[in-house]
């Protein structure tokens, strides 16, 4: 049995549980002393189904070595529910077309079997059986083939079938697939003239280790290797194959270094925009920075959910010309990271950054004016535009408070890199003033909050009305949270909408009702007309 085999163990039912479906990389075939027989060492890709790492435990032998601790087991050739896979063109047929019926054409005929290089056999639904049925895919433009195991592209006649009747494919997804590698899947898409967006996530592909030219790569603006346990490395020896990739996801990869083992000389991935690291091991921002500088069009990069503490005040090399950058869920714990954004990526207008520990126990609206003051390019934050005037709200309020700051004018500079520009901006005094301070509170509008009968339990009294003093460029989300303040209690939006009630010019009259869609909570106070002794009402969902 070859190497880096792929196989499906199927474990069926029983009266307490459902079918399950485990799948694996054979790593070894072999004897294993003092057992009987040949044996597989195998690597799941869920290290819960594993026992060692590739150590027969009885003799202290190793036979294999795991890339996840703990993941690996040996296994029968001939286990019951194991299965090696199926052809691209059989899945197709299983999943699409076969609807337990036969044609007049093929009835009668079963299907056949073929010998591939690792020394297995893969079920071909015969042609003669599907050719007249299949022409009804010659115009699907998205095919999902995810956990049908497919693991190669099939023998000439079916490869040659593709590429007559599937030549509108644009959209392909072989995640969770048996396919041994990256060359394995180039066979299959390579007669796939239009496809532009591949999915291989949850795959485990044989290492890369040359730089490599797949022809089925080259058309590919949209490539998805998330869960595959990749190296940078490697993305660097397949990125000759990627010229017109737009979009690539190497999320969950267990990533803790994009360091490569020689430096590129030419510009990598020379049409990539977006690159998505979500949920890996990174921590060295100057790291992260000098690995990506080879990369001439990136634009948006997404680094969440890794473990980077801090973003250093002054790069240590050229910094990336990026526009969009989120950093949330990390282990940021100073404000000098969010600082450094201004030097290190200087033309910054998208920003996600929540979740961090510098956040914990701050209010949620002062936080977002902060960072917008702090950071002088931001046009949206958190998916939120950033409007003009929430912005010299932000600096101003910003400015107020380190103006009450009893620190020096060089402790406040340090503190605070965007001091002195803003004083210059605004024509603010170094000392403490109260002359802004008052324009902010002339700005303030205060609202009526009146709250739905079941809102509180029944036993609790309000004695006086509630309301809050808030600016208009203060976002509807925001005003949530303020209210859940007010009220000692959560104001989740799958349980309460928000409703405007806007005052009517006609003394006696009921004021319009504007109700407030979570999904726009986004938008400024003043989108929705709240103005001055305006109410809002905490109505119960239907």
């Amino acid at each position: 049995m070859a190497l880096h085999t792929r196989i499906a163990l199927t474990t069926p039912a029983t009266s307490t549980s459902a079918p399950t479906t485990s799948l694996g990389t054979i790593l070894y075939s072999g004897p294993v002393p003092p057992t009987q027989g040949i044996w597989l060492g195998v690597e799941w890709d869920d290290p819960a189904r594993g026992k060692h790492d590739g150590m027969y435990e009885k003799t202290s032998v190793r036979y294999f070595h795991c890339r996840i601790k703990g993941a690996g087991s040996f296994l029968r050739p001939n286990a019951p529910g194991l299965s090696y896979g199926t052809s691209f063109l059989a899945a197709l047929h299983s999943k699409y077309l076969d609807d337990g019926s036969s044609t007049k054409e093929g009835e009668g005929e079963e299907s056949t079997f073929y010998a591939t290089s690792s020394n297995f056999e893969v079920e071909v639904v015969p042609l003669a059986r599907i050719r007249e049925r299949f022409k009804q895919l010659n115009r699907v433009r998205e095919v999902g083939l995810e956990w049908e195991g497919v693991s190669g592209a099939g023998s000439t006649e079916e490869r040659e079938e593709v590429r007559k009747e599937l030549g509108s494919i644009e959209v392909l997804n072989l995640s969770y697939s048996l396919l041994p590698s990256l060359q394995a899947v180039d066979e299959v898409i390579v007669d796939l003239r239009k496809l532009r967006t591949l999915s291989l996530n949850s795959n485990r592909f044989a290492p890369l280790r040359e730089p490599t030219l797949l022809a089925g790569f080259e058309r590919l603006t949209t490539l998805n290797l998330n869960r595959t346990l990749m190296d940078w490395n490697e993305l660097l020896l397949l990125s000759p194959s990627l010229p017109e990739l737009q979009e690539l996801q190497l999320g969950d990869n267990e990533l803790a270094s994009l360091s490569a083992e020689t430096s590129p000389t030419e510009p990598l991935l020379p049409s990539l925009k977006t690159l998505n690291l979500d949920t890996n091991k990174l921590t060295n921002w100057d790291e992260i920075v000098a690995s990506l500088l080879p990369l001439p069009s990136l634009d948006r990069l997404i680094l969440s959910r890794n473990s980077i503490s801090t973003v250093p005040l002054s790069p240590s090399s050229a910094t990336l010309n990026l526009r969009y950058l989120s950093l949330t869920a990390n282990a940021l714990a100073s404000w000098s990271s969010v600082d450094a954004l201004n030097s290190q990526v200087p033309n910054l207008e998208g920003l996600w950054i929540g979740e961090n520990p510098l956040f914990e126990g701050l209010h949620e609206g002062d936080v977002r004016l902060e960072i917008i003051a702090r950071v002088k390019g931001l046009r949206e934050l958190e998916g939120s535009r950033i409007s003009p005037t929430e912005r010299e709200d932000a600096e101003q309020w910003y400015l107020s408070r380190i103006g009450k700051s009893p620190a020096s004018e060089l402790e406040k500079e340090e503190l605070h890199p965007r001091w002195k520009e803003l004083v210059e901006k605004y024509g603010v005094s170094t000392k403490p003033t109260e002359k802004k301070s008052t324009a902010m509170k002339a700005r303030l509008i205060q609202l009526k909050i009146t709250l739905d009968d079941s809102f509180l339990p029944s036993t609790t009294t309000t004695t006086s009305p509630l309301s809050l003093s808030v600016l208009p460029t203060l976002r509807t989300l925001l005003l949530r949270t303020q209210i859940a303040r007010l009220v000692g209690k959560p104001v989740p939006k799958t349980q309460w909408s928000l409703v405007a009630v806007l005052k009517s010019a006609e003394e006696g009259e009921e004021g319009l009702r504007v109700e407030i869609p979570a999904t726009e909570e986004g938008r400024e106070v003043s989108w929705w007309g709240l103005n001055e002794g305006d109410e809002v009402k905490v109505e119960r969902r239907g």
